[in-house]
């Protein structure tokens, strides 16, 4: 016998997903364009991650993980991991900003919360 599926309060049954995706105007999927943040934007390393920030007029996020950071499952989650920190960080900065993340190898341990700090402080300064 199948147990019936607990949904939470608010939200109508059949729901595929109940975590807030990221919309499909902040995702950035031109590569002329993510190089140009590499270059010219401001770069900062956290735990085998680079992460590239250029202030702009509106919110941009493009992440690129190589395969030799693990098997298919964890690049997956690293990819949720640093999207959702992203989504956290947008009310605490001042001005939106375009974001290349690049992951080259296994990161030691990725926590949303630290990365979330670490984008917010950077965008932040930058405009200052």
């Amino acid at each position: 016998m199948v147990e019936e599926k607990h949904w939470p309060e608010g939200v109508p049954r059949g729901a595929e997903s109940f975590r807030p995706n990221l919309p499909h105007h902040e995702r950035l999927f031109n590569w002329e364009k993510r190089t140009q943040i590499i270059n010219r934007g401001k770069t900062v390393k956290y735990d085998n991650i680079f992460i590239s920030i250029l202030p702009q007029s509106y919110w941009e996020i493009s992440v690129v993980i190589k395969r030799g950071s693990g098997k298919a499952s964890q690049r997956n989650e690293y990819k949720r991991k640093i999207k959702e920190s992203f989504r956290l960080c947008k009310p605490d900065c001042l001005s939106p900003a375009a974001v290349a993340v690049t992951v080259l190898c296994q990161p030691d341990c990725l926590k949303v919360n630290a990365l979330k700090h670490i984008l917010a402080t950077t965008i932040n300064s930058l405009l200052q």
